[in-house]
């Protein structure tokens, strides 16, 4: 049994999806707490799960944690970082390469201006907090005239970050 609360364009989505029963719509996410805040005290002596379905939602749970927390449960970290500081590029980046994993060399935008000259092509520029940016600000920049050209026609962030660009045979995504 799935009940949704969701809000801006989101709805009919997830109004088509077989699994949601109930479907409660908010102005805006902070209207979508406060729905699901008044949701009943337990369901079967359980605290009610919620499945953030983005990274906004994950945000807002996070955000107010304090509020849902009694009666419901839901991800959110528990370590050092926040779920904000974790979508922000440059620490993914930075986690990544002291974890050992094999990282492509990252500069921030400023960094980059600096280094033009001993920077090698392609590379890419994506947007440095993923809940600011969209895919469609994943650029792949084969030299400086198109990292000018794809720096101003960004349309969701001008906050990026330069990354080496490694050609591989596939690619897999989660």
């Amino acid at each position: 049994y799935v009940i949704a609360c969701v809000w801006g364009e989101k709805r009919g989505l997830v109004k088509a999806s077989r699994y949601c029963k109930e479907l409660y719509g908010g102005a805006n996410p902070n209207v979508c707490v406060d729905i699901i805040a008044s949701f009943p005290q337990e369901v079967e002596g359980k605290r009610i799960p919620i499945i953030a379905s983005c990274d906004d939602a994950a945000l807002v749970l996070e955000e107010n944690r304090e509020k849902l927390k009694e009666r419901f449960l839901f991800e959110h970290t528990w370590g050092p970082y926040s779920i904000e500081q974790l979508l922000e590029k440059e620490l993914q980046v930075k986690l990544a390469h002291n974890a050992g994993f094999n990282v492509p060399q990252s500069w921030m935008l400023e960094q980059y201006e600096a280094q033009i000259n001993t920077i090698k092509y392609p590379i890419l520029i994506k947007p440095l907090a993923s809940l600011r940016g969209a895919k469609a600000d994943i650029r792949i920049c084969r030299n400086r005239e198109d990292v000018n050209k794809n720096l101003s026609s960004l349309q969701h962030t001008k906050k990026v970050i330069v990354q080496q660009y490694i050609d591989h045979d596939y690619e897999i995504s989660i």
